[in-house]
């Protein structure tokens, strides 16, 4: 083990370099002449880098639930009905005192009936607007996002499917 004395911090050693003459020979003591001065180099534009669009795969298109087990944690498109559950929230767990709205929640129903919810129920990113529920309740949706499943912790009741979303559209209308 190196006591105090024998460590020699990195200045003291690049000096004592500078001072070696076998050692000076390496560090140049000047830029070569055949660079420009720098007030040039800061007067001259650089050529723009060529930037390419990453390649995004193709997404995957989820009708049924069976397809859902085997695209779980990846980017998809669901495609299926939206509906929208309308709730009265305890009072006491909004934190907003004389709340007397709706909470609205929704999920994608595919064809075989498996049930898809908008974010996870945990989220209040799970709660959607009453623009939202206007535009797209009981029609056929186009949704884009992630896949993912929350556990339940008792065995009665089974593991929820949601979707992170990314966006949500009728299937004539662009991605918004």
């Amino acid at each position: 083990m190196l006591n105090p004395q024998q460590i020699l911090s990195f200045s003291t050693i690049a000096l004592a370099c500078l001072a070696h003459p076998v050692l000076a020979v390496a560090v140049p003591k000047a830029a070569p002449a055949s660079l420009p001065p720098i007030t040039q180099l800061n007067q001259q534009k650089m050529p723009e880098p060529k930037v390419s669009e990453p390649k995004t795969p193709e997404l995957i298109t989820i009708r049924t639930g069976i397809e859902i087990e085997q695209f779980q944690q990846q980017r998809v498109r669901l495609l299926g009905q939206y509906k929208a559950t309308r709730r009265k929230p305890n009072p006491m767990n909004t934190g907003i005192i004389g709340f007397k709205g709706d909470y609205i929640t929704a999920r994608i129903v595919l064809q075989d009936g498996t049930e898809v919810g908008i974010n996870s129920p945990m989220m209040k990113q799970s709660l959607r607007s009453e623009k939202e529920v206007q535009q797209y309740d009981q029609k056929q949706v186009e949704v884009i996002g992630r896949l993912e499943m929350l556990e339940n912790s008792t065995e009665n009741r089974r593991s929820q499917l949601y979707i992170e979303l990314e966006s949500i559209h009728l299937p004539s209308e662009p991605p918004n």
